[in-house]
């Protein structure tokens, strides 16, 4: 049985890789030349198009795990140690909530676990829960971590076209208005991707510290 995360990282993967695919098409017109011959029709064409996309967007998903230390040391620490540490926003939880869920999970443990420790089993315990919603906020949060992630190398595309694709006519005003759009949108995605970090950590906590306030 196929599971639902599985479909989603499937369409995440897609969606991010034909916008990256998109995009070098764009910028770069002479890779229709490569590319047009190659189908001998317009089915041959478009599955060929979708299995590149589909490549090109788990290479975007996997680079996009490689520069989470970067994404959590831009946001001022790992998130879950942000919240053991009260450093996570009050709109987000407060600290009174982590210091339930933080006595909740060491009263489950017999073992004296670091904060680390404590978060992975509150993690277990919120996948494995009714109604929880981890999953679903850990998806979105992988979602826009790989949407940052397929910015920063599209931009990267546009630097590298300015000298030898579509863009390398453009004058000095449209390319520095280009970059700022650029820049605005790659802030954008920055914010919402640790919005969704954020609001991860603060459903596994609760969901942990309430799943455990039951069985006690």
């Amino acid at each position: 049985m196929i599971e639902k995360f599985d479909i989603y990282d499937a369409v995440t993967s897609l969606l991010q890789g034909t916008i990256f695919f998109s995009a070098c098409l764009v910028l770069f017109p002479q890779t229709m030349k490569i590319v047009g011959p190659l189908g001998d029709s317009e089915i041959v064409l478009t599955l060929m198009s979708v299995s590149i996309a589909y490549f090109i967007g788990q290479v975007v998903v996997s680079i996009s795990s490689m520069i989470q230390p970067f994404l959590f040391w831009s946001w001022g620490g790992k998130p879950s140690k942000l919240a053991f540490e009260g450093k996570l926003p009050e709109k987000y939880i407060s600290v009174d909530m982590v210091e339930l869920a933080r006595t909740a999970l060491k009263k489950s443990s017999s073992l004296e676990l670091s904060d680390a420790a404590l978060f992975n089993k509150a993690m277990s315990i919120a996948r494995k829960a009714d109604g929880s919603l981890s999953e679903r906020h850990n998806q979105m949060y992988a979602y826009n971590r790989a949407s940052f992630c397929n910015l920063l190398l599209i931009l990267g595309l546009f630097a590298m076209s300015c000298n030898y694709g579509l863009c390398k006519n453009l004058s000095i005003i449209h390319i520095f208005g280009i970059v700022i759009g650029f820049l605005l949108l790659l802030l954008l995605h920055w914010y919402r991707t640790k919005q969704r970090a954020f609001y991860y950590v603060r459903e596994v906590l609760i969901v942990a510290e309430r799943e455990l306030s039951r069985g006690a």
